[in-house]
């Protein structure tokens, strides 16, 4: 998605430059879709886990359970509000269990 943003910007920048304020509107409409065109194919992570067998998906609340310690929403919330690492350990976690089963 970052690409996608920053092919529009960059295209509203040149056409700005080139030609001034219908420029930039022409190239950021030429930029998006530009991204839009080369982007990658996004699923939210909801497909994705609606996507997984029951056997991946119990592997994964297994590991969210010895990361985090409980599997109460309480628990879960909690863990990820004490810190920006936390945060970072649990959506990586996600991420790459995912990644594996795909």
């Amino acid at each position: 998605m970052f690409k996608n943003a920053a092919l529009g910007a960059y295209g509203a920048w040149l056409g700005a430059v080139m030609l001034g304020p219908v420029g930039a509107v022409v190239g950021g409409a030429a930029g998006s879709w530009l991204g839009y065109r080369y982007s990658d194919d996004y699923q939210p992570l909801g497909k994705v886990m609606a996507d997984l067998s029951d056997d991946d998906k119990e592997e994964i609340v297994k590991k969210i359970q010895e990361l985090v310690g409980d599997l109460s929403f309480t628990a879960l919330a909690r863990y990820a509000m004490e810190s920006q690492d936390q945060r970072v350990a649990l959506l990586n976690l996600i991420i790459n269990e995912i990644k594996k089963r795909r």
